[in-house]
């Protein structure tokens, strides 16, 4: 029986060397670097077909390099107003949601460039070649991914050369001929760390097949989002999803207080404070700005050079400027009640300029957002085009 378990350890140590070495040579890059450097080749086709066949400029086409992912987009001449705006689309999407699938990622890359290049033009000729262009991308798609899991792909001409003098030195060492008991004990440590890198690669399977499981219970419904929505409104989806998880996970919160109410006695305002300190939480919005600022009667409006980042018993009015808009912004009331008592106070004061009451204050706990206000920039000074209206509560 030891005997055979000696003969077992042998040929484990024997094919644990020739693993490692093959593991050596492999040029296999991880899925991450896999998906940029397919995303990376297929951005400079299809960017080199559009300055040559929609502008008509083939030379310029020619002289783009694309060693570096951004330096594509550097490369496209100025006035290129359509492919400016292509290249700023695609230059951050990485398809997370479709995980450790490198493969139906860039696929969905493939579909969506394909479908921006069909609304540049309507052109029989241009829809022709895009079509070519179509198949011809795929190709290369499928062509690259089989040399990245060969480990065939060279990605800069210098990592030839590297291989070369890689193979050199290794055969020089393998011609050298070391005393028995060095060779012995070269064995049994390579034996050692293939039997590691091979428990860590099985290791490293199921962990990259329960996170696959996690994603795609999370994949189906965003392909279905991906599906019955535009591709501009998919991302402001999800983080409109997001937020109102923050909401239902704040109501959860208010229904826990209200359980325990009768132990603890919490004051109606400490229990509304409680339900609305989730409000001025900020919540990142790729194209919105949002700022806090109090109305300057002197100018009439709200001056940009004295807006900040959180509200005040003084900033109580929330001014969320949309980026693809700027000349315009809406306008609403901070909800908290921590900021809104110099309001209760002297609401003719500070209130009546930019908001219209649906009840008259008296004695109140708190105010109420009904209806947002508009505001308009003129001269960088904000003028209400449309009032805030509010409600008064005990």
């Amino acid at each position: 029986m030891i005997k055979k378990i000696l003969i077992l350890i042998y040929f484990i140590i024997l094919g644990g060397t020739e693993f490692a070495l093959a593991q050596k040579n492999l040029a296999t890059l991880p899925v991450e670097d896999e998906f940029q450097t397919l995303k990376r080749e297929i951005l400079c086709k299809t960017f080199k077909f559009l300055i040559a066949e929609f502008y008509g400029h083939p030379e310029i086409a020619a002289q783009m390099d694309c060693i570096v992912l951004d330096s594509i987009g550097k490369k496209i001449p100025e006035g290129y107003q359509e492919a400016k705006r292509l290249w700023l689309t695609f230059l951050n999407k990485s398809y997370a949601s479709y995980g450790r699938k490198t493969k139906a990622r860039t696929s969905k890359l493939i579909k969506d460039l394909n479908t921006e290049l069909t609304k540049l033009s309507n052109r029989g000729e241009w829809l022709g070649n895009l079509q070519a262009f179509q198949v011809q991308l795929s190709e290369t798609n499928n062509e690259i991914y089989q040399q990245l899991q060969q480990g065939t792909y060279i990605r800069n001409p210098t990592e030839k050369q590297d291989d070369k003098n890689i193979n050199i030195n290794t055969k020089k060492e393998e011609n050298k001929m070391p005393a028995i008991y060095v060779i012995l004990l070269f064995l049994i440590l390579a034996g050692g760390i293939a039997y590691l890198v091979w428990q860590n690669k099985k290791l490293q399977e199921q962990l990259a097949e329960i996170d696959d499981q996690n994603i795609e219970r999370y994949s189906r419904i965003d392909n279905r989002l991906d599906a019955f929505t535009p591709l501009g409104e998919h991302k402001a989806i999800l983080l409109r999803l997001n937020f109102l998880n923050e909401q239902l996970s704040a109501i959860n919160e208010e229904v826990m207080v209200l359980k325990t109410r009768n132990q603890y006695k919490i004051s109606p305002h400490e229990l509304h404070t409680k339900r609305t300190e989730h409000l001025e939480k900020p919540v990142f919005l790729p194209d919105m700005q949002v700022y806090y600022a109090k109305f300057s009667t002197e100018k009439n409006g709200f001056d940009a050079q004295y807006f900040i980042t959180e509200p005040t018993s003084l900033h109580i009015f929330k001014i969320s400027i949309n980026l693809n808009y700027p000349a315009q912004a809406m306008i609403r009331l901070v909800e908290r009640s921590e900021f809104q008592q110099n309001a209760l106070e002297n609401p003719e004061e500070l209130l009546e300029q930019v908001c219209v009451f649906a009840n008259e204050p008296n004695n109140d706990a708190r105010i109420i957002n009904l209806e947002n206000g508009l505001l308009e920039k003129k001269n960088n000074i904000w003028i209400v085009v449309k009032k805030i209206k509010i409600s008064f509560e005990k």
